[in-house]
C-alpha cells in the first residue's frame, strides 16, 4: 500500500514517493521560518512536481503495461509496483533522461522554491515589526506556519502568497511594489472628503520591490439596505477605475467586506490599450468605457461553456475551460482526461446570510454611485491635476502591461507538460511560437521573444511600465522603447479634463447595460404592463409622427461618429442565446442597416436632411462587409440567407435605395443578392429568421424594388431548397410558420403569443382583431415580441377599410403615445434597456410609430414588404421573367 501524504490523493501520494530524493534535498535548502512553515512549503513542492510530471510518468505507466512487464494481480497491484519501480529502482533517472525538459522543469521547481522562500523570509524578518504596527494593530501574529501562493507566477516564480500564523491570523506577501495601491488608497480618502462617501481600502506596507497587505475577511451585509449601498460604492470604484485606466478588474481580484467592495489587486490601473485597426466610433468608444474595466460583467466562452468572470459575476458553478483531469487513478488503466472545473461561491459578491446579491437587481444602486463619483471628480478635477496634483503622484509607480489574456499563457504552459514537448525543445518552441498567430500589432510581434523566455521558464509573461513612461520592461529587464505614442499618465489627465455630463449619461448606459447582460436566457416574450396606458388623445398621425421624431432624435444624439462613419452601441442577442454589449454591425434587425431604414424612412415623411445624411453615413461600412464575406466561406454560412442575415442586409439596401434615391446602395444589393446564391444547400437552414424562408420573401421583394433577375433567380433557388425541407416547431421567426408562409401556404398554427415573432401571419383576421381588442397592454414596445409588433398587422387591415379597424388601431397607438409619455420607449431588451437597433430597440419602436400613423406609406419591415400593404408575389416574379429588365 502506498504511504498516504495529508490533503494528498493515493495516487498523487504515490507519485511524490518517486520524487523523495529531490525533496529531501530540497527540504534541508528550506530554512528561515521554521519546520512548520518550511514543512508547508514542501508539500506545495511536491504537489508542483506530481504536476509536472504526471502526463510523462502516466505514459510509461501505459507503455508498460502494454509491454506486459508490470507485476500484480490487479490493476492497483500493477499500478503500485511501476510507482515502486521508479521510486525504489531507478526508474526516474529513465524517465528523466527521456524527457529532459521534465528534469530541467523540476529542478527549477525547486531552485524556485528554495530562492523565493528564502526571500520572502529574509523580507518578513526585516518588515515584521512594520506590519505588525501597520496592520495588526501592534499584535504579533505568532510564527508563521503556512504560505499559500495565491496567483500566477512571474520573474523567476515569484507570486503572491497568503500567509498564515500561529494566532490564526493571514497576510498576504506580493512579490512587487505596491506604490500603485497604496496612491489609489489615497485617491479614494481624498474622494471621500470631497464626497462624504467612505470605501474601505486594504491597508498595506509598501517597499520598493515588495509589499505586505491585508488580508480582508469576505463578510456579509445584515440586510438588503446594505447590499444596495455596497452597489453604490462598487459605483464609487468604478468612476475612480474608468478614470484611472483600469482593467483586468475580475471576480478574483474583489472581496465583499459588508457593505463594502474592497480591490485587492491594483496593479493593472494606467493601463496602456492595443492600438485599434478599426474605423468603428462605436468599436473605440466602448473600449475606452467602464466596460474596459473587467469590473462589469463580461462573459468568457471556453471548450465547455459560459461565464461571467468580472468583478461583479464569479458565480458559482461550471468554469467556461475545462482542465487536465483523470480517469483510472491508481491502476494501471489510468489516463488523462478533459474534466470540468468548477468554482465556489466567489467572495466577491455581497450577500444576506448564505444568498449572494444579483448585481442586475442593483443597476440604479450602482449608476447612482458612479453618477456621483463622477460628478464629485469633475467638480474638483483641478486638485488632481497639474505638478502638485494627486495623479501626478502616480508617475513613477510600477505597473503591470498585460499582452494577452493569462488563460491563453495558461493553455501555453499545460500544453508544453505534454510527454512529446517534454522530449524535445523543437516540439515545445513549436507549441510556444503559436503566440505568432495571435500577435495583430506590430507591439505584440516585438514581444513575443520576451514571452517566448519567460514561457521557457515556465513563467506567466510579465511586463511592466510607469504612468508617465511611453517605454515597457520585460520580465528580465530589457526594454522596449515608444512601446505607445502617449503615456497613460498623458492619456487619464486628458480624460480628466474632459469629463462632462454626454460622457457621463453614456457611462451610465454602459453599465446598465452589461448588468442587464446577465439575464440567463434571451426570452422573446414581453409580459403584460402592471398598469395599463389608456389613450390620452386621439392618436392622430401627427402625434405618432412627432414622437417617431422624438425616437429619432435620441437615436441621432447617440449616435458615435468618426471620420469614416457613423455607428452605435447596442444591447444585443447573440445566437439568440445570450445578451451582449457591442458595436452594432451590418444585419438588419440589431445592426446598423435596420437602424438606418428607420432614419431614412422619417426622412422621407419629414424632408428631414439631417435623417438621410446619418443614414448614409451608417451604412457606408456594409459594401466592405459583404466584400469580405465573399472571401470568407465559413464566415458566409454564418452570416445566413434569412431576416437576421443577407435577406435582411439586401431588402434593407433595396429599400434604402429607393428612399435615399442612391444607385450606389443598389449595386450593395446586388452583392448581397450574390452571397445568398453562394451559401451552400448543405449548410442552410430553412427558417424566416436565420435561414431560406426569410431569403425568400427578402428577394421576393428586391425583385420589386430594383431592376434585377437575380433577385428572381436566388429566390427560385431557395424556394426549390425549402420545398424539400421537412416540418419545422411552431413559431414564426424561428419555426415552421415562417417557412410555410414565406411559400404561400396557409398557416394553420395558433399564434404562441401576442408577439410578431411568434405569430401566426395567416391566423384568422376576426380572431386576430378580437384578441387585440381585448388583450392585456405589452410591457416593451419592440417589434420582436412587444406592442408595436403585435401591431403591425393591424395597420396592414386598417388599408383594407375593414369595419372597426381604424378605430381600434386609434385606440391601441394612442395607448402606445401614452405608454411612451409616462414610461418612455422600452425596449425589448433585458429591463428594458434601450438600445438602437430595429427588432428590439429604438429604431424598431420608431418605424412601428410610423406603421400605426402612415401604414399607406411605410411598408412592414417586418414582413419585408416591398410597398405598402404588398407582399412581393410569385405572380410577380412571372412578369419579371417574361419583360425585359431595364
Amino acid at each position: 500500500m502506498i504511504t498516504s501524504y495529508d490533503g494528498m490523493p493515493e495516487w498523487q501520494a504515490a507519485f511524490r514517493r518517486c520524487f523523495e530524493p529531490m525533496l529531501e534535498r530540497t527540504r534541508k535548502r528550506l530554512t528561515g521560518a521554521g519546520a512548520a512553515a518550511s514543512g508547508h512549503q514542501l508539500d506545495q513542492v511536491a504537489r508542483r512536481l506530481v504536476h509536472a510530471s504526471a502526463r510523462a510518468i502516466v505514459l510509461e505507466l501505459n507503455r508498460a503495461r502494454e509491454h506486459g512487464v508490470l507485476r500484480g494481480d490487479s490493476p492497483a497491484d500493477r499500478f503500485d509496483h511501476f510507482l515502486r519501480s521508479l521510486a525504489e529502482d531507478g526508474g526516474m533517472e529513465e524517465i528523466f533522461e527521456r524527457y529532459p525538459l521534465l528534469h530541467e522543469r523540476c529542478e527549477r521547481i525547486c531552485d524556485r522554491a528554495v530562492q523565493n522562500w528564502d526571500e520572502l523570509t529574509t523580507r518578513w524578518a526585516a518588515d515584521r515589526s512594520a506590519v505588525v504596527r501597520a496592520l495588526f494593530d501592534g499584535v504579533d501574529p505568532g510564527a508563521l506556519t503556512a504560505a499559500e501562493q495565491a496567483g500566477d507566477g512571474h520573474c523567476g516564480g515569484r507570486a503572491v502568497q497568503l500567509l498564515t500564523f500561529a494566532s490564526g491570523r493571514r497576510l498576504v506577501y506580493k512579490p512587487r511594489s505596491l506604490a500603485v495601491h497604496a496612491h489609489f488608497n489615497e485617491l479614494l480618502d481624498w474622494l471621500a472628503l470631497r464626497s462624504g462617501i467612505a470605501v474601505r481600502t486594504a491597508r498595506l506596507v509598501s517597499r520598493s520591490s515588495y509589499g505586505w497587505a491585508e488580508f480582508i475577511e469576505p463578510e456579509g451585509c445584515p440586510d438588503v439596505a446594505g447590499v444596495t449601498r455596497y452597489y453604490y460604492r462598487q459605483g464609487v470604484i468604478l468612476a475612480l477605475l474608468h478614470l484611472l485606466d483600469g482593467v483586468d478588474m475580475h471576480f478574483e481580484n474583489l472581496i465583499a467586506a459588508g457593505e463594502h467592495p474592497v480591490l485587492v489587486d491594483l496593479e493593472t490601473l494606467f493601463h496602456s490599450a492595443l492600438p485599434m485597426s478599426t474605423t468603428d466610433p462605436a468599436d473605440r468608444v466602448l473600449a475606452e468605457s467602464v466596460h474596459r474595466t473587467a469590473l462589469l460583467p463580461f462573459s468568457v466562452t471556453g471548450d465547455i461553456g459560459m461565464r461571467d468572470l468580472s468583478g461583479l459575476g464569479g458565480d458559482a458553478g461550471e468554469m467556461p475551460f475545462s482542465q487536465l483531469g483523470w480517469a483510472g487513478e491508481g491502476t494501471d488503466l489510468m489516463r488523462s482526461v478533459r474534466v470540468e472545473r468548477t468554482a465556489p461561491v466567489t467572495p466577491n459578491r455581497p450577500r444576506v446570510g448564505d444568498v449572494p446579491a444579483e448585481p442586475r437587481d442593483h443597476a440604479s444602486a450602482m449608476v447612482a454611485g458612479f453618477t456621483f463619483a463622477y460628478d464629485v471628480i469633475a467638480r474638483y478635477r483641478d486638485e488632481l491635476l497639474g505638478a502638485d496634483g494627486l495623479l501626478a503622484r502616480f508617475a513613477t509607480d510600477e505597473i503591470r502591461w498585460v499582452a494577452r489574456p493569462t488563460a491563453e499563457y495558461g493553455w501555453l504552459q499545460e500544453s508544453s507538460g505534454h510527454p512529446r514537448a517534454l522530449r524535445s525543445e523543437a516540439v515545445r518552441d513549436k507549441l510556444f511560437r503559436q503566440l505568432q498567430d495571435s500577435s495583430p500589432t506590430e507591439l505584440l510581434q516585438s514581444l513575443i521573444v520576451h514571452e517566448l523566455a519567460d514561457l521557457e521558464q515556465d513563467d506567466i509573461p510579465y511586463f511592466r511600465s510607469t504612468p508617465a513612461s511611453t517605454d515597457l520592461w520585460a520580465a528580465d529587464g530589457t526594454r522596449v522603447p515608444e512601446a505607445w505614442p502617449e503615456s497613460t499618465a498623458a492619456t487619464v489627465e486628458r480624460r480628466l479634463r474632459e469629463l462632462n455630463d454626454t460622457d457621463r449619461d453614456r457611462q451610465n448606459w454602459v453599465i446598465r447595460a452589461t448588468l442587464a447582460t446577465r439575464q440567463a436566457e434571451v426570452e422573446h416574450r414581453s409580459p403584460v404592463l402592471s398598469r395599463q396606458h389608456e389613450s390620452a388623445g386621439s392618436a392622430h398621425p401627427e402625434r405618432l409622427l412627432a414622437a417617431a421624431t422624438e425616437v429619432a432624435d435620441t437615436l441621432l444624439a447617440t449616435a458615435l461618429v468618426g471620420p469614416d462613419r457613423t455607428n452605435w452601441i447596442g444591447l444585443e442577442p447573440v445566437d439568440d442565446s445570450y445578451w451582449a454589449v457591442l458595436p452594432l454591425g451590418a444585419g438588419l434587425p440589431s445592426g446598423y442597416c435596420g437602424t438606418a431604414l428607420f432614419l431614412a424612412q422619417l426622412a422621407v415623411l419629414t424632408d428631414g436632411d439631417r435623417y438621410r445624411a446619418t443614414a448614409l453615413e451608417a451604412v457606408r461600412p456594409v459594401h466592405q462587409v459583404l466584400e469580405s464575406l465573399a472571401d470568407e466561406p465559413e464566415a458566409l454560412v454564418a452570416a445566413g440567407t434569412g431576416y437576421h442575415g443577407l435577406g435582411g442586409i439586401a431588402y434593407a439596401l433595396a429599400r434604402l435605395s429607393r428612399l435615399l434615391d442612391d444607385r450606389e446602395l443598389a449595386g450593395w444589393a446586388e452583392t448581397a443578392i450574390a452571397l445568398i446564391g453562394a451559401v451552400p444547400a448543405a449548410a442552410a437552414v430553412p427558417t424566416y429568421g436565420d435561414g431560406d424562408a426569410g431569403g425568400l420573401v427578402a428577394l421576393r421583394a428586391v425583385a420589386q424594388l430594383l431592376p434585377t433577375s437575380a433577385a428572381v433567380e436566388v429566390a427560385d433557388q431557395l424556394e426549390r431548397r425549402l420545398r424539400l425541407r421537412p416540418g419545422l416547431p411552431d413559431g414564426f421567426l424561428r419555426g415552421g410558420a415562417g417557412v410555410a408562409w414565406a411559400l404561400g401556404h396557409t398557416v394553420r398554427s395558433a399564434p404562441a403569443g401576442p408577439g410578431w415573432c411568434v405569430s401566426a401571419p395567416d391566423e384568422n383576421a376576426d380572431v386576430y382583431l378580437a384578441r387585440t381588442a381585448s388583450r392585456p397592454r405589452l410591457a416593451d414596445l419592440s417589434l420582436c415580441h412587444g406592442e408595436l409588433g403585435a401591431l403591425d398587422r393591424l395597420a396592414t387591415l386598417a388599408l383594407d377599410g375593414r369595419p372597426g379597424v381604424a378605430g381600434l388601431l386609434a385606440r391601441r397607438a394612442g395607448a402606445v403615445l401614452s405608454s411612451i409619455e409616462q414610461d418612455g420607449a422600452r425596449s425589448g431588451t433585458p429591463d428594458g434597456v434601450e438600445s438602437p437597433g430595429l427588432l428590439l430597440g429604438l429604431a424598431g419602436i420608431g418605424y412601428g410609430l410610423l406603421r400605426l400613423g402612415f401604414a399607406d406609406q411605410v411598408p412592414s419591415v417586418l414582413m419585408l414588404e416591398p410597398t405598402p400593404g404588398g407582399h412581393a408575389t410569385r405572380e410577380r416574379d412571372a412578369a419579371l421573367r417574361s419583360s425585359p429588365v431595364n
